[in-house]
């Protein structure tokens, strides 16, 4: 942990023990639970996303450590306002009084000035903390695995779901990429800022992506603040930016947000999901095909129809795949192996024999015809595929917020 990090929480103890002082946790747990339901942080970063946009989490930030005083005309409530018209997805709010001269009142304010979910940006390290997040009424809070160990970002994850919360777990570097990856939050925050030097590269970035497993949202941190910043992570997969000094500096944040994602988010490629609702409805006539086969016995020209269906369905799930991964970044998948090794070996399938098998079923049935062969590729698509390729398009689904 770096030294100003080590000051940092410390202060963060003496202010929750000051503040159960004058106020018990039991209390401050009552207020959050009489919050009403929190707006919902990661659906509005998917939804971004699946429109073919930036997942921008804009921050409300008047000043930093290192920088000190950002903005010194801070006013809360608008600046949200010029970020929900703008674009942004959600608002990120610095509360830390001491080195951001941030406070909860700034969250209050912001939130209530917009319909866009809010995350306190604040160093968490207490129950306390997070119960009094969602008194305050954030919508999600910020977890650095620099500042805490896995049980503790586990138990804090924990209670931030239980409220209803989003959880954004940050990381710098492999160590502690490896941790958070323990964590349930779809979210996962790389800050390309070193917390020792506070030197800024992107590479931190690019650095650990091959790491991440397709299902997270990638959410870069510090250091964008050019649209050929913008346009180096879409290039390789991010969806989703935490962007704060750069806003803050201009003299109108939205219309700077505008400027510095408007080319990336005119440009993102989203055929994957075109060619995932069309995998669905493949996979409808499919499904509905093996239901017919749970009730009774297909005739010979019915179980030709299952193993068109299943054609046509798996020749979809694989192209969903290969565009899926060509929107990443990686063009050099081309074939139905190649895609499916890929997707086995990102997380986005689970049972890559299965869908090897599917292969060598799916040639069988396009160059020769035996009836021997056809019954026993229909067995393997009601016993074993089918649910192979519905499983699949409920984890794209996932990914692509649908």
């Amino acid at each position: 942990m770096s030294d100003i990090l080590n000051k940092i929480i410390a202060t963060k103890h003496q202010e929750i023990a000051a503040a159960l002082a004058v106020k018990p946790l039991a209390v401050v747990e009552a207020e959050a639970a009489a919050q009403p339901a929190p707006r919902d942080f990661v659906g509005a970063i998917r939804a971004k996303i699946a429109q073919g946009k930036a997942g921008i989490i804009a921050e409300i930030k008047k000043a930093s450590p290192s920088k000190g005083v950002i903005r010194p005309d801070f006013q809360p409530a608008d600046i949200a306002r010029s970020y929900e018209q703008y674009g942004a997805a959600c608002l990120s709010v610095l509360t830390d009084r001491e080195y951001f001269q941030g406070c909860p009142e700034y969250l209050k304010a912001a939130r209530a000035a917009c319909t866009l979910p809010v995350l306190r940006k604040d160093f968490m390290v207490d129950a306390y903390q997070v119960a009094e997040a969602r008194a305050m009424g954030a919508d999600a809070i910020l977890l650095i695995a620099a500042a805490l160990t896995l049980q503790q970002m586990q138990a804090l994850e924990a209670q931030a779901f239980a409220y209803g919360m989003a959880v954004l777990v940050e990381v710098h570097n492999g160590e502690e990429l490896d941790a958070a990856l323990h964590l349930k939050t779809p979210l996962l925050g790389i800050n390309n800022r070193n917390l020792r030097t506070f030197d800024v590269t992107l590479d931190t970035t690019l650095g650990l992506l091959a790491r991440i497993p397709a299902d997270k949202i990638v959410v870069t941190e510090s250091g964008i603040v050019t649209p050929q910043d913008v346009a180096l992570m879409r290039q390789n997969r991010v969806g989703a930016f935490l962007v704060g000094e750069a806003f803050m500096r201009a003299p109108e944040p939205g219309v700077e947000l505008a400027r510095l994602f408007a080319v990336s988010s005119s440009e993102q490629d989203v055929r994957w999901l075109q060619r995932l609702s069309n995998y669905s409805q493949a996979l409808q006539r499919l499904s509905d095909a093996v239901e017919l086969a749970a009730q009774r016995a297909l005739s010979p020209l019915e179980q030709q129809g299952v193993i068109q269906a299943f054609e046509f369905t798996h020749e979809l799930a694989w192209n969903v795949m290969k565009d899926f991964f060509h929107w990443q970044g990686n063009a050099a998948i081309a074939g139905s192996r190649d895609a499916t090794r890929e997707a086995y070996a990102k997380g986005l399938v689970e049972d890559g024999d299965g869908w090897m098998a599917m292969i060598k079923s799916r040639n069988q049935s396009s160059h020769t015809y035996n009836q021997a062969i056809a019954e026993a590729i229909v067995g393997a698509v009601i016993g074993q595929y089918h649910a192979l390729l519905v499983k699949f398009e409920r984890r794209m689904q996932q990914i692509g917020g649908q």
